[in-house]
């Protein structure tokens, strides 16, 4: 069954906006490729996603700046829009060796382990892993639902919490910094 990737933003002023995708031409330099994806309307290029089989060495088209796992099928995010920051989804039957695993695939390529993560009530929620490099922050999140465990690599720039954020509100637990604000 094929899928089609919908994404929905949501803004503080309680309003949202569905993106959806379309199919892209696959590349013929890939064979690992399943999928690509990219969103329809005005950024029609600015967001890709793109499925991949299990492959043993890094696809030609897998993005460079996020960790390759060997024998596991992978979905990435890219964009050539700073809104939208790289990523990467892995459906799995053992997080915590999947987790372990990126936090060692990041640290070799010189992402640095947070040996003080900010408080809990700072985190996002579902964060198991915080990592810094360079003035770029990655979360590696978890993600559970009857037997659907997936681990999301998130990253961003700047450091987490920006440094001096004030605390804007509290959600669910979770201290939200101004610098989230849009």
């Amino acid at each position: 069954m094929k899928h089609r990737m919908v994404r929905v933003e949501h803004f503080p002023d309680g309003s949202t906006r569905r993106i959806d995708h379309e199919d892209m031409p696959l590349p013929t330099n890939d064979p690992y490729v399943r999928t690509r994806q990219r969103a329809t309307g005005s950024d029609s290029s600015q967001e890709i996603v793109t499925g991949f089989a299990p492959a043993q060495s890094r696809p030609l088209t897998y993005p460079v700046g996020l960790p390759f796992l060997e024998g596991r099928p992978v979905s990435t995010t890219e964009s050539t829009d700073p809104r939208y920051h790289p990523g990467a989804r892995w459906r799995c039957q053992d997080p915590d060796v999947l987790v372990e695993a990126l936090i060692e695939a990041s640290c070799s390529d010189g992402w640095s382990l947070a040996s003080d993560p900010p408080a809990e009530s700072m985190m996002p929620p579902n964060v198991v892993a915080v990592l810094s490099r360079l003035g770029k922050t990655r979360f590696l999140l978890r993600f559970e639902r009857d037997e659907v465990r997936v681990i999301q690599l998130l990253e961003f720039p700047g450091a987490w919490p920006p440094p001096g954020a004030q605390v804007r509100r509290r959600a669910r637990g979770i201290d939200v910094p101004r610098s989230n604000e849009r």
